[in-house]
């Protein structure tokens, strides 16, 4: 049912947005693009999922779980690839759960290396686009594009999510969890839900003894949303858009916390519309900017084709057991 609100979602800013613009200027620009940029758009965003890899593999190795660069990367291809008919996020990340926990080590472990790894994403969005929305005001007037809003309720948030994180990470509260926990282990059908609970709790507030590897993990997250920023860039070059870099530095942070709210299908609408809302305060048409952002989309999914292949050779090696969609995208809508 939430999948089926989400595409409705979806299409009707699609429908809002196509009635707005100019659609021959979206012809025209894909007509007069420079497609070199496209490509090197594409080598950026590889090289961004090689990074998503290579600190998913340092958070693993902080439980003890060791696999290599290249099987990390391929995992996180596999997942992307099969997000796209998966519900976001949770779905994505319970295909990388299943891909290496039958044999690689102990589910909590991987499940707790998933959790880092997503809080440290959602924080990194959360600094950038705070920073984005107080940056932005420097390139456009209040009348022309208020931010305040979102500028506030960025805030708000960033500032949770940091004492959350230090809260999280606490052994006092690790331990109030677990004796609240430990009320229901008395009933037997909860117990073993009590136990495995209580061990990911314990994995998870391990990342304390860690703090290189979250130092490192944080520089990495900073570092992939500064790719986003550049291969967005590179398509606007080859559209033939004239924006200062320092623009998109400002706006893509805002954009990526926006298409994370989950209400549309992996962003659709709502990442086209920040394009042409953000772009048309600077004077820039609302059907360049629909088409940057329509074409960025496109490009960043076919990115990740290669995890389709991945995910066929996966298959027949037997590589990858028990791994059906169907029962995936339960768990996901259960979740």
């Amino acid at each position: 049912m939430k999948r089926a609100i989400q595409v409705v979602v979806s299409l009707t800013l699609f429908l809002i947005l196509l009635s707005w613009i100019d659609i021959g200027q979206i012809q025209d620009s894909l007509i007069e693009a420079q497609y070199i940029y496209l490509l090197i758009a594409v080598v950026i965003i590889t090289v961004d999922r090689v990074l998503m890899g290579l600190k998913w593999k340092l958070l693993l190795r902080a439980r003890k779980i060791n696999i290599s660069l290249f099987k990390a990367t391929k995992i996180y291809y596999i997942a992307n690839f099969l997000g796209i008919f998966l519900p976001p996020t949770v779905g994505t990340d319970l295909v990388r759960a299943y891909c290496i926990s039958h044999k690689e080590g102990k589910l909590h472990d991987i499940i707790a290396s998933i959790l880092m790894e997503r809080y440290l994403g959602f924080l990194g969005i959360f600094v950038t686009g705070l920073v984005g929305c107080v940056y932005i005001f420097n390139f456009v007037s209040s009348e022309s594009l208020d931010v305040s809003i979102i500028l506030i309720f960025i805030g708000v948030l960033t500032l949770l999510t940091i004492i959350g994180f230090f809260i999280s990470l606490s052994s006092n509260v690790a331990r109030v969890i677990k004796n609240f926990l430990g009320r229901f282990r008395c009933k037997k059908f909860l117990n073993k839900v009590v136990v495995k609970t209580g061990n990911l709790i314990d994995s998870y507030a391990n990342y304390k003894h860690h703090k290189l590897i979250l130092i490192f993990s944080v520089l990495l997250t900073f570092l992939e949303i500064f790719l986003v920023i550049l291969w967005s860039y590179a398509i606007a070059i080859g559209l033939n858009i004239s924006i200062s870099f320092l623009y998109f530095a400002a706006f893509i942070p805002i954009t990526l916390f926006l298409i994370r709210l989950p209400i549309s299908l992996d962003g659709f609408g709502i990442n086209e519309g920040s394009y042409a809302y953000f772009l048309a305060a600077i004077g820039i048409s609302e059907g360049l900017g629909f088409s940057l952002g329509l074409i960025n989309h496109f490009i960043t999914i076919l990115a990740i084709i290669p995890g389709g292949i991945f995910w066929a050779i996966y298959k027949s090696k037997n590589e990858v057991k028990k791994l059906e969609l169907s029962k995936i995208e339960t768990l996901s809508t259960d979740n």
